[in-house]
Order: structure tokens, then sequence, then C-alpha cells
């Protein structure tokens, strides 16, 4: 799953932008203050993930529109179908057909859709596909979007791994899943109570034992309680029904915490123990390990300036991690650094300008030497060296000692 094309008006810095054959990452370049992040946020606003205000439209009086092309793998479409998205058929087949008279502009492997966000919706996000003015669908197949920017907050993705990693045991039960079916939800109806009596104790899940505690509290105890309390109410005049709803909140009950110990020092302490520089690295593990399972869903990772607070060292291990995750999952994000470019390609590199009226937009015949200026170095920065003569082969070995 990947962001192929975007084109943004009207939001913050960009009058009119766009980036075409974005392939599994996206690198923007450019000087300060030229609408790098702009760009991020408007793929974020266009996700639904970044709340939209009368500072962020260029022009008051027009829309803010982002047109997009994402490109959807089968193997994209086989976890929709797992997970419930767009139609509820077991069934593949009966649930591709579902999926493609809900989201018609799905063809050839790709969703064609504009997010357009305007002050008369209250700044919410419609998505028109050509065929309605806003598809409810399509924002269930975005792609998950994990932003990091300069704080380095990990708290969501680090939840999401937890929630990944606990399926069998507590997974289940912060998503409150219908034990016969994962894209359900449970609705209380108790018909698994005789699967869950057949087995013996020690075979029991986690989700399995709180399903048996809420059936034992709402059919035992509660329900005659409310027998009474009903029979009150009515008495007393009323001809409503009362019935009580017993609901587990797994993240209260259960409390991860993330420990971290230096065998070294023999020093143990929480993540905020942790400097600046290795919350960055961290947190790029923390993506790199979520990607590697499976059950994973796919997501675009985007990254403001991964280079900072990291030593040159490491912001080379940085550039590697990030090549690494842009592998499975589409890769964005911004930097000033020359360490971070050296494992991609110079295709799926941008660089961020401003034009006359100083509006941000894309300089589609940059060259290397124009990147290296915006990220403000030269040959002699990155060799040492005053200038590099290149030998192209051993016919030019005469021309060394000039």
């Amino acid at each position: 799953m990947k962001l192929s094309y975007i084109r943004i008006k009207n939001f913050e810095s960009i009058s009119d932008l766009a980036i075409n054959n974005i392939e599994n990452a996206l690198i923007l370049v450019g000087k300060n203050n030229t609408g790098k992040t702009v760009i991020i946020d408007a793929i974020r606003a266009a996700a639904g993930e970044l709340e939209i205000g009368e500072k962020d439209f260029l022009d008051p009086e027009q829309n803010i529109t982002i047109e997009m092309r994402v490109e959807l793998t089968l193997d994209d479409l086989a976890i929709f179908h797992k997970k419930g998205r767009v139609s509820k058929f077991k069934n593949y087949d009966m649930w591709l057909e579902e999926f493609y008279k809900r989201i018609p502009s799905y063809r050839d492997g790709a969703l064609k859709f504009t997010a357009v966000i305007g002050r008369g919706h209250n700044y919410k996000v419609r998505y028109n596909d050509g065929f309605k003015k806003n598809n409810k669908y399509i924002k269930e197949v975005f792609p998950r979007i994990y932003h990091i920017d300069h704080s380095r907050n990990f708290s969501t993705i680090l939840s999401d791994i937890l929630t990944l990693n606990d399926k069998e045991y507590l997974g289940e039960l912060k998503n409150n899943e219908c034990i016969f079916n994962e894209a359900k939800k449970c609705n209380k109806c108790f018909t698994c109570i005789g699967a869950i009596n057949k087995k013996k104790p020690v075979e029991l899940t986690v989700f399995e034992v709180a399903r048996l505690m809420e059936y034992r509290l709402c059919n035992t105890n509660l329900s005659e309680f409310t027998k009474r309390l009903n029979g009150c109410f009515h008495a007393n005049g009323s001809s409503q029904e009362v019935s009580f709803e017993m609901n587990f909140d797994a993240e209260k009950v259960f409390d991860v915490s993330t420990v971290i110990s230096d065998p070294n020092r023999k020093t143990v302490g929480d993540i905020s123990s942790l400097s600046e520089g290795l919350k960055s690295i961290f947190t790029l593990s923390l993506l790199e390990a979520y990607v590697e399972d499976e059950a994973s869903i796919p997501c675009i990772i985007m990254i403001e300036d991964p280079e900072i607070y990291l030593h040159p060292s490491l912001q080379k291990t940085s550039s590697e991690i990030l090549y690494r995750l842009s592998k499975k999952n589409q890769v964005i994000f911004s930097t000033h650094s020359p360490n971070l470019i050296f494992n991609f390609s110079s295709k799926q590199i941008r660089q961020v300008v401003l034009d006359e009226d100083y509006h941000t937009t894309i300089n589609e015949k940059t060259g290397i030497d124009e990147i290296l200026d915006d990220l403000g170095y030269t040959a002699n920065d990155l060799m040492n060296v005053n200038f590099v003569f290149i030998v192209e082969g051993k016919q030019d070995s005469n021309r060394l000692p000039l």
C-alpha cells in the first residue's frame, strides 16, 4: 500500500503543488521555511488526523483539496477482508464484489479520490471519488499513518504494537471482538458461552475468561436485580424497560510499562530515561519490529527530520532503518542531512522550494548538486577534499598526473 500521487491546493503555503510517481520512499529536502512540513501535514489532513482551522486556508474563500492516488495490492485487500473493512462478508469473493460496489473508483490496483476540507462542513474531511461527494468507505481503507514529529512521541505506535503482540490474550479484549468473527464487535449475545464451557480452565484465554465473567454478571447477579428494578419501575407508573451492560475496559485493567535497563551500568528506569537521540532510534526500532509482523496493517511512516538529536554515525543508522522500512511500507520524511539520503535513489528525493509568489512547490528538474546545496554541503564536507576528479576507465589514467 502506498501513495503514488498527490496534488495539494490551497493549504497553508501551498497554492497548487503536485508530486507524481511517488515510490516506496519520498524524501523532502529544502531550505528552512520552504514548506516541507506543510506537505507532510497535508497528507495527515487528508487522512483526517490533523485538526484544520481558518489559518490553514491560503485563500479563505476556497476549499482545501488534496487529490490522491493510493495503490493497493491483493495482499492489502486480503487484510481488509479479514478485518471486515468496507464489508462484513466472510466469503472473499462476495466481499470483493461488495468492495467494488462501495469503492467504485478503485481500478487497476489503485484508488483515486479527492479529500475536500471546507468551512461549510466545519472543516471535516469529505472524500469525493467522482461517484459520491463523500464516500465514507474510503476512510476505512486509507493507509494507517504513523507520524513522528520533533517531539518523538511514540505512544500510539507502542500501543498498536503491544495490541498486535497481545492478540491471543489482550488484543481481542481491547478490540471487543466477536469470538466467532473478529471483523464484528461483541454484542453481548453470549452464544460463545457454550463453546467456552467445553474447554478446560487451562485452555481458556484471557478474552474467554472475560466473556465468562460478563455472562456471569449480566445473566446471574444483574439479571435478578434488573427484574426487581423493572418491577418497581413499572409499578411506579413507567412502561419503559431498564437493562444493564457490562463493559470491560482492558486499557484500565491491564497497564503495560516500558522499562529500560542498562546491564553495564546496572541501572533500571522508564523510557523517559533515554536521551533524545536514543528515543529516535527506539522509535524507528519500534516501527521496524511492527512491520516485520505479518499481522500488521500496511501503513505510511512519516518522520520530520530524523537526524535531529543524532550523532552522524546514528544518522547513518537511521537512514539504514528507514531504507529497510521502505521495503515493506511507504516512508516519507524531511531532512537537512546528506547522511539520510545515501541509501535512496535520486528519484525518491524531491526538492521543496518557494516560487516567485513565495508559495511552496516542487523543483521538478533538480539535480544532486542543488540538493546538496540546499542541505548546505559541498564535496569538501562529504569527502574532505577540495574537488573530485572522476576517472572513468584505464584510458584516463594518463590524466592523473595533471
